[in-house]
């Protein structure tokens, strides 16, 4: 029995295909296996013309089945029929162009590459240059608050607080001074700001969930003591003095911030602190399931 087929694609019809930009057709036609690195009429490869005539897409699909990018085309001279005359020079001047820019593609990664680390060199630096800027305004804080010979600084240190059964939640407050008023304090735990204004003489208190592992503890180290301490979980506090007033009763100290504050779980622990307004300290919430 004799099969009738229809007649196989040429590199012919693959050239003509990538001339025209037709994506589906190239695909159609490397299916049934074409040689992508034949040069077809008038002596140009597939892959030139594609990268010529700027056609990424073909360019990939070319790649994807073998087509090298050092094959170099030789087209036919102007004396031979199927590259003479003006098409066949424009063909060949579009395969110049794919050769010139597949040759050039690796430095063009290369310098893709040294853009990037140059990007990341002047990240790093920029990064230095803050770090540097935001030390010397540190510095420069730190310096102006040792002129002040009336003034001491109070920092909070760690809290040791217990939660029973199934209680979940800590209980944050800060307030102002009893001879103070109109403090602007920020409290962040763990890098969340829970709470960022004007404090008065009462509590303001915020609930701040606390998520607690019994099966498994840990000994930390408390830099207020310098002792160690068992906890099932350790949580970072900040008190930061966004300003200072001080300009009631008889701690009238300019520009002092100074206020407590207090962490209630099962047990509860009250602190004071005091600072110019600018200044911070830091400290730990140990946490204890009991």
């Amino acid at each position: 029995m004799i099969l009738h087929t229809a007649n196989a694609a040429s590199v012919d019809d693959l050239v003509l295909a990538v001339w025209k930009g037709k994506t589906d057709e190239v695909e159609s036609i490397l299916r049934q296996g074409v040689d992508v690195n034949k040069a077809g009429k008038p002596g140009l490869t597939a892959l030139h013309l594609a990268a010529g005539n700027g056609h990424a897409e073909i360019v990939s699909l070319l790649r994807d089945k073998g087509a090298d990018g050092n094959q170099v085309a030789k087209r036919k001279s102007s004396s031979d029929d199927d590259g003479s005359g003006f098409f066949g020079a424009l063909l060949g001047a579009v395969a110049d162009a794919g050769v010139v820019y597949l040759e050039n593609e690796q430095k063009f990664d290369q310098y893709r590459a040294q853009l990037r680390q140059q990007q990341q060199q002047q990240q790093q630096a920029a990064e230095r240059q803050r770090q540097q800027a935001q030390q010397d305004r540190q510095q420069a804080a730190e310096r102006q608050r040792q002129q002040i010979d009336d003034f001491t600084n109070q920092d909070i240190q760690d809290f040791h607080v217990s939660i029973d059964g199934d209680l979940n939640v800590l209980k944050i407050c800060v307030r102002d001074h009893q001879c103070e008023d109109g403090d602007i304090v920020r409290v962040t735990v763990d890098g969340w700001t829970i709470f960022h204004g004007e404090i008065d003489n009462d509590w303001d208190c915020i609930d701040y969930p606390a998520n607690i592992d019994e099966s498994v503890y840990y000994t930390y180290y408390s830099h207020s003591d310098g002792k160690s301490y068992d906890a099932h979980e350790r949580l970072s506090i900040n008190m930061y003095a966004v300003n200072g007033t001080g300009h009631k009763g008889n701690c009238s100290y300019q520009d002092a911030n100074t206020g407590e504050i207090r962490v209630e779980g099962s047990t509860v622990q009250t602190q004071t602190w005091q600072h110019r307004g600018g200044a911070g300290s830091s400290a730990s919430i140990f946490l204890m399931r009991q």
